[in-house]
């Protein structure tokens, strides 16, 4: 039994064996095989542009989270549920997860 010293990294490594077999299953689709150090890509480049471009999801949501924290704090100060309306609505948005 894993205690809670390892729990954030056994719900990490759950989360991210799912997404490697659904990129694994995406890739099959997309090119009718398995992906093996045999195909004719260059791999580093690949991998620095996957890195370029997960560093600017992590940005974005970087600043999809100061905007809901900035809308919250104006929801609290005005008393304004339109404003929580318009949180939660930035954190439902397709793709995130929920």
């Amino acid at each position: 039994m894993i205690g809670k010293k390892h729990e954030v990294s056994q719900k990490s490594l759950k989360t991210l064996e799912k997404v490697m077999f659904s990129q694994d299953d995406y890739g099959f689709e997309k090119y009718k095989k398995p992906l093996s150090h045999e195909m004719n890509y260059d791999w580093m480049q690949m991998f620095l542009e996957e890195m370029a471009d997960g560093l600017k999801y992590i940005q974005n949501e970087m600043d999809r989270k100061a905007k809901v924290i900035e809308l919250l704090e104006n929801a609290l100060k005005l008393e304004s549920m339109i404003l929580v309306e318009s949180a939660l609505g930035i954190l439902k948005i397709e793709g995130t997860g929920k």
